[in-house]
């Protein structure tokens, strides 16, 4: 059963303020400028979707791009394109507005919507990203709906609210997020609603792997594939947004993968530590391991899927580094001081960074698919020592 948790959210008269940093309209985005730019042309032409799938990492800009949407679709002084300046406007991005709903799942969230739900402080922190001053005398109540999985209860909910008009904008748009998490029977309960939405529903489907969403889903939206962000774009959200310093930023951005939620882990003190690890295990297979060692380290760094995924995200920075350094180009490697002497650490790996990298992106691969993480960790470790 969706449950529904109300809190007070932004000040309205300081919204404005955010707006001009983040870009409110399709057209101001200041990042995936240019997927806002093809879907706000097919808005205008009349040629809008009802139910729209994108799909990207996460961290890579889909919920900006669906709240300019949202504010295209919800906005009567613009209508189809959004003034970004009315009170509409305002309240879409503040994610107040009464018709603009976004549905999300407890656990494995995006970071940056709630890394410890149903934790208050959590809360507030997603949502002081996107209002300066959340506690100021004209605050408004936003209502936020979670689930603890998408099953087939909470989908009947959605689609209960899906069937209300708009309380007062044109149209009422919905966003769903992690989509590919949903059982069978809530995804073909769910297929219904996207056969014969209501005329004035439109809906947003945000997925981070399209790999577990029914094909029927797939075929019934207007598909749209988010690539990661650049460098320099993942530096402006992190200045712009969280407030880090350009040095900082620069830093984090390049070992970002094109994603600003990675980016903001890497500057947190427990990615040095992860890095630090990872380092010292890269050093240990340029000595040469035995079994033994590898399955020891994977005991210690599969003791749960978070910590899983955290050491190889560290260990893909190391192995990304050294093959840069290897290929002569250390200047864009991420921090080649890890190493006395990277170039030499790099041929001297039993498998080469390049393959390394494919093998630990597999593993992480595997470990989003819920293969078992001390085994997965254990294949990967042994690989990279070139034993077995």
């Amino acid at each position: 059963m969706v449950n529904r948790f109300f809190i007070l959210i932004g000040a309205v008269g300081t919204a404005a303020r955010f707006f001009r940093v983040t870009g409110l309209t399709l057209a101001e985005l200041s990042i995936q400028r240019r997927v806002g730019e093809r879907l706000g042309r097919t808005i205008t032409s009349g040629r809008a979707a009802q139910v729209y799938l994108l799909d990207g990492l996460a961290g890579v800009g889909k919920l900006d791009v669906a709240a300019a949407a949202a504010a295209a679709f919800i906005c009567r002084e613009k209508p189809d394109v959004g003034c970004g300046e009315c009170a509409g406007c305002r309240r879409v991005a503040t994610f107040t507005h009464p018709d603009f709903l976004v549905y999300w799942l407890v656990g494995r969230l995006a970071p940056h919507y709630a890394e410890r739900w149903p934790d208050e402080a959590a809360i507030w922190d997603f949502y002081e990203k996107r209002c300066a001053e959340h506690r100021g005398d004209k605050a408004v109540k936003g209502e936020l709906r979670k689930t603890d999985k998408f099953l087939i209860e909470s989908v009947r909910e959605f689609q209960e609210e899906v069937g209300r008009p708009p309380s007062e904008a044109p149209r009422k748009v919905f966003t769903l997020l992690e989509p590919e998490r949903m059982t069978d029977e809530a995804a073909n309960a769910l297929l219904k609603t996207l056969e014969e939405p209501p005329p004035r529903a439109v809906l947003f489907l945000l997925a981070h792997d399209t790999r577990n969403i029914l094909d029927t889903i797939i075929s019934r939206c207007m598909y749209v594939r988010f690539p990661e962000l650049t460098t320099d774009e993942v530096a402006s959200v992190l200045v712009e947004r969280y407030g880090f310093d350009k040095d900082e930023a620069a830093r984090a951005a390049k070992s970002s993968s094109g994603t600003f939620i990675k980016a903001l882990g890497v500057l947190g003190p427990a990615y040095l530590d992860l890095t630090a690890a990872a380092v010292k295990f890269t050093g240990k297979l340029t000595d040469g391991v035995n079994a033994a060692y590898c399955l020891a380290a994977a005991d210690a760094f599969g003791a749960g899927r978070d910590e899983a995924r955290g050491f190889l995200r560290a260990l893909t920075d190391v192995y990304r580094d050294l093959l840069v350094a290897g290929s002569g180009a250390p200047e864009i490697a991420v921090d080649c001081g890890r190493f006395a002497d990277a170039v030499e650490t790099a041929r001297s790996l039993p498998l080469s960074p390049r393959d390394g990298l494919n093998e630990i992106d597999a593993a992480s691969d595997a470990i989003d698919r819920n293969c078992i993480t001390k085994l997965t960790l254990e294949n990967l470790f042994l690989r990279l020592a070139g034993i077995g």
